[in-house]
């Protein structure tokens, strides 16, 4: 197996050694040659992404087929995977901050994006460990010092300066009085402010939300080692702002070690993501999206904020408390739908969200045994819409429970227009 290959700092290493790119759709697959993995007679292939994309060796080609996962992955120390929605999409960066859902990164292997950002919850937990890490290795290697003057110098210390001197005093009548310049060498930099505040972040994120997790071990180490960068006391949008402000004015020439947490810690203090959809030279890990629970998760809280006003319960039936029993006299098997739709004491609608272009038989069952655990008599799948495709009617059972299939245009203008006319669909059939 291949060692993962840091490529956070290495923006000269790789103007100098350019990564091939092979481009896929979601579950697409290609064909490349097996000498392109082969080094020194050995098969490389990079772990980090073989949760993500299929491999498959058949005598001398090695068959890549993409799975549901959208983000770009290292195959080789040459090699990269560029994954792609097979469905048009207006935003995905906005259908994840909205969804609810946490993306996966690829810790250590750089996505490349725009300095275009989208406000998430969860950018302390996605990036989080990474930072930990990139932080153990600066901590290692030393921090990166500034020169920055002194505020408060010291008296007869420092470069003399005559016109400031006779400017201000000599012109006066005061000869006892010089002006002096001292710049020091110092930790208390923005950047080095900004790495520290983010650690904190991510610590006191991992310490509420996952106490035994490694990274809270691993954070306050890194702190310790950070006593002498004095601690941030303004507000973290402000310090935010500073260090954008600084890493915009840097070049890909002028690149520094740590600059790839610097833009983690940006990432952390600001509460974003990068917009996936557009492609850079910031170095921030490779975000790894799954559409289809990103499609789920849109749906249900455009459904919420959509339905709830109007008096209507919409409920997440992946939840233990919305579950319910596949068999009446045995309460082992328990039925998740996707959405539970419900308004008072009406009978409810069931809603599988599927992210194909149409159902087939096994989806059908599935979405039939959810009516049936949860005596709904309507049920519907919300796909989303192709070239040619409608809203249908799929049928009526002979035990009078009628399934719909309702599509959601992904590459509308406005998606926020296009989940007002879901939420109408949906508040059809509930009242129907």
């Amino acid at each position: 197996m291949l060692t993962p290959v840091s490529t956070h700092f290495w923006d000269a290493w790789i103007v100098a050694k350019p990564l091939k790119l092979i481009e896929l759709l979601e579950f697409e697959d290609k064909e490349i040659p097996l000498s392109a993995l082969m080094r020194d007679g050995r098969f490389m292939l990079d772990e980090r992404s073989q949760k993500y994309i299929k491999v498959k060796v058949t005598g001398s080609t090695v068959r890549l087929q993409a799975d549901r996962f959208v983000g770009t992955f290292p195959v080789s120390d040459e090699l990269y995977v560029l994954v792609t929605p097979r469905t048009k999409l207006t935003s995905l960066s906005f259908m994840l901050a909205r969804s609810g859902e946490v993306p996966s990164a690829i810790q250590g292997f750089s996505g490349r994006y725009l300095p275009d950002f989208v406000a998430s919850e969860h950018a302390a937990r996605v990036y989080g460990p990474s930072l930990v890490a990139d932080m153990e290795r600066i901590v290692r290697r030393g921090l990166v010092k500034e020169y920055s003057r002194n505020d408060d110098p010291s008296p007869w210390r420092g470069r003399f300066r005559a016109s400031e001197t006779v400017t201000r005093w000599y012109a006066k009548g005061i000869r006892f009085k010089h002006v002096f310049d001292q710049i020091e060498l110092s930790v208390a930099t923005t950047k080095n402010m900004a790495l520290k505040a983010a650690t904190v972040m991510v610590r006191d994120w991992y310490a509420e939300n996952a106490p035994k997790s490694q990274v809270v071990r691993r954070a306050n180490q890194v702190l310790r080692e950070l006593g002498g960068v004095p601690s941030w006391e303004g507000h973290e949008e402000v310090l935010s702002r500073l260090l954008f402000d600084e890493l915009s004015c840097e070049t890909n020439r002028s690149y520094r070690l740590d600059r790839g947490a610097q833009w983690l810690s940006f990432a952390i203090l600001q509460g974003a993501l990068p917009n996936v959809e557009k492609r850079g030279t910031t170095p921030l890990d490779s975000l790894i999206i799954d559409v289809s629970r990103v499609f789920e998760g849109f749906v249900r809280r455009e459904l919420g904020s959509q339905l709830e006003p109007l008096g209507f319960t919409v409920l997440d039936g992946n939840e233990k408390d919305n579950t319910n029993t596949f068999f009446a006299d045995v309460k082992f098997y328990e039925v998740h739908p996707d959405i539970i739709v419900r308004r008072q004491a009406g009978a409810p609608v069931v809603i599988d969200v599927k992210y194909k272009l149409n159902p087939d038989d096994r989806d059908r069952y599935e979405l039939l045994s959810f009516m049936d655990a949860f005596e709904a008599s309507v049920g519907a799948f919300i796909c989303p819409a192709v070239k040619g495709s409608g809203d249908k009617v799929m049928g009526t059972t002979r035990s009078h429970r009628t399934m719909h299939c309702l599509r959601f245009d992904l590459a509308a203008h406005s998606l926020a227009h296009e989940s007002g006319l879901l939420g109408k669909k949906v508040a059809g059939l509930a009242v129907s």
